[in-house]
């Protein structure tokens, strides 16, 4: 019996935002069993979002069918080198309405932020210039983390794969000048998480007008030509030259089903009216079948986010609300410790100084101690000297007194020796006096040699104990310092972070006014003959104070039946 030929199986490479998924499959697996593949390599479970885009043999960009084999979709040659060489993207396909609110997964929420970051630098999101530095200093600070200014090196930012090239050509200004103006921004943002910093991100991003926007060129009844804006919301219609801000809006709650011939589309409403259905036609056959498609997804969508989660989904709630507890109680211990660390190493260097001040003061006291010994010595030796001379002189006084005695008990046998006797008596008198004098001196010196002796030995004894102290230092305050800080009341910290989140809301209530003082600022350095018409009919809106929702809002206004006549007077 012949043998069965086993199953060869094809190399296929996926590309992410983030990487290069390599996989091998078998000619029977279908877009369903490869979409499965790269949600289960990369663990997401919000696959509605998403799904593989490939290119045919003329370059044109289509979305894989899930329930056809993927060979037979992309490997259209059927040569052994083509089919080898396989490859497709996993984007994203559908937006939501609220991103900050429907997106569930960390890995969900990651891949929407390199996409759209993705869109705005390649400029297929039309963004503000103003709105670019605030959306590159969220992205650097879910790229690099926290500012850092010892650490920052600056050119760091590189700028050209951070901001569209169309905005750095409109305005006079230097790489550096750019990065000084997100740094400065960048900087505000420190504290942020990887996660939180790219949720602010795409809440910043869903405001831009052409958001979530995928765009085709249709044609009414009267052959006018318009653009078709497909999204979460619904259907808009803008001008062909102006795909900013839409001139008419139908939201998927009017819609209840959608047809499709060769070239002629239906939208019927729920009107039971027939003339109240919107039809329309598209000359691009290969286009049809995918904004038929992306109609069906948006419509499909909306209807699904207005009934109850599934298990699923509030399984994915829970476990991601789970994973944010989590996280906030990670970044709230690493902030306590992130203090902690600040606290000593700010007491460390007190110490440090405090260390070298009392090294000083030693040194001056050891000096001080020194010269307090040797002025006692001196001291000492001048009280010996000065007690010798008044015993001198207490001899010298008494050798006066006796002279006096025989002189006055000696008989004077002449005049002369009278004279001569009264006059040494008078000269033993003077003698005596300043003997007498010069005791009563010495014994003063001698006095205040004792007090000086005094004084140096209670200096001495101070500076013996002032260096004692010195050599054997206590600290005990630092350390409980320390213990007391590690023991605060858990309820303080929590109130502490609430306090620190309500001050952030505060200062993001507060970006608008930051976007147009920047707007301001760098209008000085606008090269106005370089600006798109995108960047025109974007000045021309904000000039008229309309926002993004205020013009949806008000091209929905008025009955169905109102805005398809308008349509189809256009």
């Amino acid at each position: 019996m012949p043998s069965k030929k086993k199953n060869s199986t094809l190399p296929i490479t996926v590309h992410t935002m983030e990487a290069e998924l390599k996989f091998h499959i078998s000619e029977k697996n279908t877009g369903q069993d490869l979409f499965d593949m790269v949600c289960r390599t990369i663990g997401l479970r919000e696959h509605w979002y998403f799904d593989l885009e490939a290119h045919d043999k003329d370059d044109h960009r289509f979305w894989l069918k899930r329930d056809k084999k993927v060979v037979d979709q992309i490997a259209t040659d059927n040569s052994a080198e083509h089919r080898s060489q396989m490859h497709c993207s996993f984007l994203v396909k559908y937006y939501p309405e609220d991103i900050s609110e429907e997106l569930i997964q960390d890995i969900t929420q990651h891949l929407f932020f390199l996409q759209i970051k993705q869109d705005v630098v390649s400029e297929n999101l039309f963004c503000a210039p103003e709105a670019s530095v605030l959306l590159a200093s969220y992205a650097v600070q879910a790229d690099l983390g926290d500012y850092d200014e010892n650490s920052f090196v600056p050119g760091s930012l590189r700028v050209g794969s951070i901001l569209p090239q169309t905005v750095i050509d409109q305005y006079q200004m230097t790489c550096e000048m750019w990065e000084e103006r997100i740094k400065i921004w960048y900087a505000d943002h420190k504290g942020l998480s990887k996660e939180d910093a790219e949720k602010e991100f795409l809440k910043i991003a869903q405001d831009l007008e052409m958001f979530g926007y995928s765009y085709f060129d249709i044609k009414n009844k009267r052959n006018t030509e318009v653009s078709l804006g497909v999204n979460s919301l619904g259907l808009h219609i803008f001008k062909p030259e102006n795909k900013l801000i839409p001139v008419l809006g139908f939201a998927w709650s009017e819609i209840s089903h959608i047809y499709h011939t060769e070239k002629k589309f239906k939208i019927k409403t729920f009107d039971k009216n027939h003339n109240d259905d919107l039809t329309f036609f598209s000359r691009d056959l290969r286009r049809n079948n995918l904004l038929f498609e992306l109609c069906q997804g948006n419509h499909q969508l909306y209807k699904q986010r207005r009934i109850p989660d599934t298990l699923e989904v509030q399984q994915m709630k829970t476990q991601a609300k789970e994973q944010r507890i989590k996280r906030q109680q990670e970044k709230e211990k690493l902030s306590r410790e992130q203090e902690i660390r600040t606290i000593l190493q700010q007491e460390k260097e007190a110490l440090v100084s405090r260390v070298h001040q009392l090294e000083l003061e030693l040194e001056l006291t050891r000096e001080n101690l020194k010269r307090s010994e040797e002025t006692s010595e001196l001291l000492n030796q001048k009280a010996e000297l000065v007690e010798e001379e008044n015993q001198l002189l207490r001899e010298k006084t008494a050798e006066a007194e006796a002279e006096m005695g025989r002189a006055q008990i000696s008989v004077i046998k002449t005049e002369e020796e009278k004279l001569l006797v009264e006059k040494r008596a008078k000269d033993a008198e003077l003698l005596a006096a300043r003997i007498l004098e010069d005791s009563e001196q010495r014994a003063k010196e001698v006095d205040t040699l004792k007090q000086e002796l005094e004084r140096a030995r209670d200096a001495e004894l101070v500076a013996k104990k002032k260096l004692t102290s010195l050599l054997y230092p206590q600290f005990n305050s630092t350390s409980d310092n320390v213990v007391d800080y590690m023991c605060t009341d858990m309820s303080q910290l929590k109130l502490e972070v609430e306090q620190e989140s309500k001050a952030f809301m505060e200062k993001s209530e507060s970006i608008q006014n930051q976007l147009k003082n920047l707007k301001a600022d760098m209008d000085i350095l606008k090269v106005e003959e370089k600006q798109t018409v995108l960047d025109r009919l974007h000045d021309e809106n904000l000039q008229r104070g309309d926002t993004k929702y205020q013009t949806l809002q008000k091209t929905s206004a008025g009955s169905t039946k109102s805005r398809v006549a308008f349509f189809e007077e256009l």
